[in-house]
């Protein structure tokens, strides 16, 4: 009887890895068929025509077949994925319109750049000014996002060496965090170990607070469903300019491996220790274990069916439902607002809700854990 265990968590693992290769795979040939529909849209009247050069460069023509300038195209690297840009200009060669043709980013974020008019500020300055663009004129809220627009301006007008898009951060300015990273892990493995009580007390708050006030708000690093969906699509961000991210993600999938816990869950989530500090203003009480269990399966479902769409639709940001952003950088819609504040006034009453109920990362977790039960670990 206990075989059966085994045997069902690893064809549920399989399932659930066909599902997400095939979305995959969806995505990437819905993006190559839908270029030309989204570049004949930007292109504006429909007296144009478009007349390919290369796979970077096509000519706006006219019905008598003038030149009425070029559409360029260029890539940046953004937090979820790459930016596609393209850039209007002139047969002389002036910057006429930049646009995002495609994107893998927040929409919140995205949407941040309109409001703050990025993208008509780059549309109205020379080759040579855009040139000198760089991280300094960055949206502050939504840095990686602008410097991937930037970015892929610049590889559009044919800048790929520019010293200001292209140079990697100080090593230091990622190491540090990456290290403290690691010891908040050591810490989390070690706290059932500590004692007497009162030393295991401390510790547990010392690890609280870096959670929430480190992670949280001073360098918003936590994982969520969209930057595993990015990852998925092929997207791996630089190393050295992510590298909390990939300290973060590849300490917590090791510790499920090799100690059997979701060490990230319980002691390093921002949110999980915002909802901890909440939970001991308001007195809450443990959910119930006979609530909890059914709802599961609900929660999975709906991380699951995100990722999916999100992986089809080739947008790893439409994956991002959680209220991380509302909480800590005050950037949402209405709908996760709205979310946020159920969440924190529930949080008063029962321990972690959100994580019990609605975290899609939960759900990612437990895949690893089927993963490693399936593969007899």
């Amino acid at each position: 009887m206990p075989a059966k265990r085994p045997f069902s968590q690893a064809l549920a693992v399989g399932a659930v890895a066909v599902l997400l290769a095939l979305s995959s795979l969806l995505g990437a040939l819905r993006q190559q068929s839908g270029m030309l529909e989204m570049l004949a849209e930007y292109a504006g009247p429909a007296d144009y025509r478009l007349e390919r050069i290369n796979s970077e460069r096509w000519q706006l023509l006219d019905q008598e077949g003038n030149s009425m300038g070029e559409l360029r195209l260029g890539e940046g690297r953004g937090y979820n994925g790459p930016v596609g840009v393209v850039v209007k200009t002139s047969s002389g060669g002036e910057i006429l319109d930049v646009g995002i043709l495609y994107h893998s980013e927040t929409p919140s974020y995205v949407q941040k750049l309109y409001r703050r008019g990025y993208l008509g500020k780059l549309a109205a300055s020379t080759p040579d000014q855009l040139r000198g663009m760089g991280p300094a004129d960055a949206v502050s809220g939504a840095t990686l996002s602008s410097q991937a627009v930037l970015q892929g301006a610049q590889a559009a007008l044919g800048m790929h060496e520019d010293p200001h898009v292209r140079g990697s951060f100080s090593g230091l300015q990622t190491l540090w965090p990456a290290l403290l990273i690691v010891l908040a892990f050591a810490l989390a493995w070690a706290l059932p170990r500590i004692r007497p009580s009162r030393l295991q007390k401390a510790a547990y708050w010392l690890l609280l607070v870096f959670s929430l006030v480190y992670l949280g708000f001073a360098q918003t690093q936590m994982l969520s469903l969209s930057r595993f969906a990015a990852l998925l699509s092929g997207y791996f961000p630089n190393i050295w300019q992510q590298l909390p991210f990939y300290v973060l993600l590849g300490g917590s999938l090791i510790l499920v491996f090799a100690v059997r816990r979701n060490l990230y869950c319980q002691s390093i989530c921002p949110f999980g220790a915002a909802q901890e500090v909440t939970g001991r203003i308001g007195g809450a009480k443990a959910v119930p274990q006979k609530l909890r269990k059914p709802w599961k399966w609900l929660q999975w479902g709906v991380a699951l069916a995100v990722l999916c769409l999100a992986l089809i639709l080739n947008n790893p940001g439409l994956a991002r439902y959680e209220v991380f952003g509302a909480f800590f950088q005050l950037t949402g819609n209405a709908l996760l607002f709205g979310l946020l504040i159920v969440t924190v006034v529930a949080s008063l009453f029962y321990k972690r809700p959100w994580c019990r109920f609605l975290c899609p990362v939960d759900g990612v977790f437990a895949f690893f854990k089927a993963l490693r039960a399936a593969l007899g670990r």
